[in-house]
C-alpha cells in the first residue's frame, strides 16, 4: 500500500543553524532534490565513511540495533493496521 509508512525509516527532528539549512536548501535545489532527500544523502555519505572505521564489535552492535528497530516498527505497523 502506498500510504503505509516505510518501516525501515525513523523520524528524526533536529535543530540546525539557519545558515546550514539555507546552504542545504540551495544545494538540494541545485541538484533537483528535496531538502529531505539531500539531507539523507549527505548524512548517509558521511556515515559510510564512518562505517569503514568501525571496530567489529561496534559493527555488530549497529547491526543488532537496526534489526531491533525493524522488528519494533513491524510490530507497531501491524498493531496500527489491525483495527
Amino acid at each position: 500500500m502506498s500510504n503505509m509508512p516505510d518501516i525501515t525509516k525513523v523520524f528524526v527532528g533536529a535543530k540546525l543553524p539557519g545558515e546550514i539549512v539555507a546552504l542545504a536548501r540551495g544545494e538540494a535545489r541545485r541538484r533537483g532534490m528535496s531538502l529531505t532527500d539531500f539531507l539523507q544523502f549527505a548524512v548517509q555519505h558521511e556515515l559510510e565513511r564512518c562505517k569503514a572505521r568501525l571496530a567489529p564489535e561496534d559493527a555488530e552492535w549497529l547491526a543488532s540495533e537496526l534489526r531491533r528497530n525493524i522488528r519494533r516498527r513491524e510490530k507497531h505497523v501491524a498493531i496500527r493496521h489491525r483495527a
